[in-house]
């Protein structure tokens, strides 16, 4: 008897255990939807960017965020965010800046930065070796990307 008790607590457990999984994946593909809305990183006070600032400053996702926002704020049909508005002008170079100090952490995993970091030196017009390089770190962390060559998505 005690036999079929432990197993039907067991199998109450791993059926919670399912539920819970279950549910955190449907909520990290909604969170991922919408960290791709760029009102997500300009829009009020609960801003990504300085969430993140708040509870994980200096690491690499952190900056990144800050790097967008800033490029975001730089749009003139961004200026007028309560975000862009507190944070003043966007000073040149700072995109490229926020970028550098998130690869400086040595975090090669996260795609869009190393990608961002290209398209923005094309922006730029930096030395083609450095933007090349650029191109091949990408390229090395994440051989499978389905993004375009920063060269030419830099120039759309």
């Amino acid at each position: 008897m005690s036999w079929i008790r432990n197993h039907k607590l067991l199998l109450v457990i791993y059926a919670a255990g399912m539920w819970l999984g279950i549910s955190e994946w449907n909520l990290s593909l909604e969170t991922s939807a919408a960290l791709e809305q760029p009102r997500a990183y300009i829009d009020g006070n609960d801003n990504v960017a300085d969430i993140s600032a708040a509870i994980y400053p200096g690491r690499a996702m952190t900056l990144y965020y800050q790097a967008y926002q800033a490029a975001l704020c730089s749009q003139p049909a961004n200026a007028q965010a309560q975000v862009c508005k507190a944070r003043g002008p966007v000073k040149p170079g700072e995109v490229r800046k926020l970028i550098e100090q998130s690869l400086a952490t040595g975090n090669r995993s996260i795609e869009f930065v190393l990608y961002n970091y290209a398209v923005v030196l094309v922006q730029e017009g930096a030395p083609a070796d450095q933007i090349d390089a650029a191109v091949r770190d990408w390229r090395s962390a994440h051989p499978t990307s389905t993004l375009p060559d920063p060269r030419n998505a830099a120039t759309k």
